[in-house]
Parts: structure tokens; C-alpha cells; sequence
């Protein structure tokens, strides 16, 4: 949020020029937020026995629900992904540190009225 925030403020002192977006590192950005969001958790319902089930348990992530014919909602008897759901933590950190990374790198090239 930090970071953000004091982005906002370097766009404001530079409004009047071009900035040089690298395209490769944005898509770097984007696909990590499509993986980070696919592993976040989605259903966290633990299936103990007929009718009886508890919330906090661990949970489905959003890939096997939609790939992996488990239920939005609900228990359910399907064995875990584990290596997609323990990769959720390390995602997040490598989408905040690729953001960081390409809003460095979106650098003010001169002003929008100048062409070279």
C-alpha cells in the first residue's frame, strides 16, 4: 500500500511526461496475479463424516475448484492439491516484489509534447 501510495506521488510530480512502460516485466506482473489468485484459497470446509462437516480446515484453492471438479461451497471428499495450495504464500510474495520491480522500471522518458 506504501509502495502504492508513493507511486501516486511520483506520478503527480511527473504528470506532463512520457513515461517507457516495458511491456515483458508487466506480463511477468500480470501472469503472477492470474497464478496468485488461482492459488488463493476458495473453500476451506473439512468433510469428516456423512452430514458433518466443520469450516477452517485446510483449504481448496481456486485452481481445483475450477479445474478439479471440486465445489465452490460446501465439503467435500476430494484429496488436496497440495504443491498448488503451499505455492499460495510464495506467490503472493513474488507478485508484490514483481510489482515493485515494474513500477521502478516505468520510468519518465521526457514531455508528452516532445518528439524526437
Amino acid at each position: 500500500m506504501i509502495v502504492l501510495l508513493i507511486w501516486w506521488i511520483v506520478i503527480l510530480r511527473n504528470r506532463t511526461q512520457r513515461g517507457r512502460i516495458r511491456y515483458w516485466i508487466w506480463s511477468i506482473v500480470l501472469g503472477l496475479q492470474v497464478a496468485t489468485i488461482l492459488a488463493a484459497p476458495g473453500n476451506c470446509y473439512e468433510f469428516k463424516h456423512c452430514y458433518e462437516f466443520k469450516q477452517g480446515a485446510r483449504c481448496y484453492s481456486n485452481w481445483q475448484i475450477v479445474f478439479g471438479g471440486v465445489p465452490a461451497t460446501g465439503p467435500s471428499t476430494a484429496p488436496h492439491w497440495t504443491l498448488v495450495e503451499d505455492a499460495f504464500g510464495g506467490l503472493v510474495v513474488a507478485y508484490g516484489m514483481a510489482v515493485i520491480a515494474a513500477m521502478v522500471s516505468t520510468v519518465a522518458t521526457g514531455r508528452r509534447g516532445d518528439r524526437p
